[in-house]
C-alpha cells in the first residue's frame, strides 16, 4: 500500500479524481460539424501517435566508433545520423557491454543529433558523463542490464524531458540527471536504493513516486524542482536519510510547490538535517510534515540550520517524541489521529 501526498495552498492532503462530461443537442448542420471535426482531431491524433511510436533505427557497427576487448564492445561515440536509435546489442560478433561517450565524432568534437535512444540489455556500464550537455536529446529507455546511473552521466541535456529506467537500477549516483531543466518524467523501478545528491537538482519534476526499497536519498536530490507538487513515498520505508555527515540541507529544498510532506510509519531512521530546505539563499515552501509513526531513530549531522518555522506532526500516542533530537530544530506538535 502507498502512501500518497499532495501539497497545495490550502495545506491539505487530498487524494481526488476528477471526471468531466459534456453533452449537448445540436441541429444536424452542427453535428456533422461537430462530427466532422472531431474526426479531424482523432486523425490528427492518431498520426501524432504513430510519430510518436515510429520504430528506431539500429544501426550497425558502421555507424559507431567503438573499443573491443575480450570482455565486450564499449561505445566511445556515434558517428551516424539517425535521429531515433536502438544502440545494438552485438557488433562484429560481441557484446555490446559499455558505453563510455555518445555523439557525432566530427574531428575533436562532438555534434549531438540522436533526439531517442534504447540502450540494450547488453549494456553494464555508462561511464561518468556519458551523455552530459548533450543539445538533442529528449527522450531515453534504459535496458535490464544497467545497475547503476553514474556521476553527470545525463548532466544538463537541456532537452531530454523523459527517462526510462531498467527494471534493475539501484544506484542514481550524484548529480546524474542535474541540471536537466525540462526532464519532467522518470520511473523510479522497485528495487532501487540510492538517489545521490544533487541527482535531480535543476529539473522540471512535477510528481514522483518512490518504492519501498529506497534506503538512501542524499541531499538536494530533488532541490529546485519548482514544480514538484506530488511525492509518493511506498509503505515500508525504513530508512529514509543522509550518508554525508556533513549535510547541512533535505533533498526536497531550494524553491519548490511541496507545501506538506507526509512520512509513513514505516520510517524508522532519519538525519537531523533531513528537513533543511534552503539552498542557498532560496526558501522552499515545505512548512509542514506528518509523522504518521513512532519517532525515528535520529542520525546526527553537522546541521547548522534550525528552521523552527517546519512544524513536525506527529501521533499523539506514539512513542520517542519526547526525546527526539528533532525538537532542537523543528517544532513539534502532537495531533490526535482519525
Amino acid at each position: 500500500m502507498k502512501r500518497v501526498f499532495t501539497f497545495a495552498l490550502a495545506l491539505l492532503f487530498v487524494c481526488s479524481t476528477l471526471v468531466f462530461a459534456f453533452g449537448c443537442d445540436k441541429k444536424d448542420a452542427q453535428t456533422d460539424e461537430t462530427s466532422n471535426e472531431q474526426q479531424n482531431q482523432t486523425a490528427d491524433a492518431g498520426n501524432e501517435q504513430q510519430e510518436d511510436e515510429e520504430p528506431a533505427v539500429t544501426p550497425d557497427g558502421a555507424d559507431f566508433r567503438y573499443e573491443a576487448t575480450e570482455s565486450g564492445v564499449t561505445i566511445t561515440a556515434y558517428t551516424g545520423t539517425e535521429k531515433r536509435i536502438a544502440i545494438p546489442s552485438t557488433i562484429d560478433g560481441k557484446a555490446v557491454v559499455g558505453i563510455q561517450s555518445f555523439g557525432i565524432t566530427n574531428d575533436d568534437y562532438d555534434i549531438n543529433v540522436v533526439e531517442y535512444l534504447e540502450i540494450p540489455n547488453s549494456v553494464t556500464n555508462i561511464s561518468n558523463r556519458a551523455f552530459a550537455q548533450n543539445k538533442t536529446l529528449v527522450k531515453i529507455k534504459i535496458g535490464n542490464g544497467v545497475t547503476t546511473i553514474p556521476y553527470r552521466a545525463f548532466y544538463a541535456c537541456n532537452k531530454l524531458k523523459t527517462v526510462t529506467l531498467g527494471p534493475n537500477v539501484r544506484t542514481i549516483s550524484n548529480e546524474a540527471f542535474m541540471s536537466c531543466g525540462v526532464l519532467e518524467s522518470v520511473n523510479f523501478p522497485n528495487g532501487l536504493t540510492t538517489i545521490g545528491s544533487a541527482a535531480f537538482e535543476f529539473c522540471d519534476l512535477k510528481s514522483i513516486s518512490l518504492p519501498n526499497s529506497i534506503r538512501v536519498i542524499e541531499e538536494f536530490a530533488f532541490t529546485c524542482n519548482v514544480n514538484l507538487h506530488t511525492v509518493t513515498l511506498a509503505e515500508g520505508i525504513q530508512v529514509y536519510n543522509s550518508t554525508n555527515t556533513s549535510c547541512l540541507n533535505g533533498p526536497f529544498g531550494g524553491d519548490i510547490s511541496l507545501e506538506i510532506l507526509i512520512i509513513p510509519a514505516s520510517v524508522t531512521t532519519i538525519a537531523d538535517s533531513f528537513f533543511n530546505t534552503s539552498r542557498g539563499n532560496t526558501a522552499s515552501n515545505l512548512k509542514t510534515i506528518r509523522f504518521l509513526g513512532n519517532a525515528p531513530s535520529v542520525i546526527r549531522t553537522d546541521a547548522s540550520i534550525v528552521d523552527k518555522s517546519i512544524i513536525l506532526y506527529y501521533p499523539a500516542n506514539a512513542t520517542g517524541w519526547d526525546t527526539t533530537r528533532l525538537a532542537d530544530l523543528y517544532t513539534l506538535t502532537p495531533y490526535t489521529a482519525d
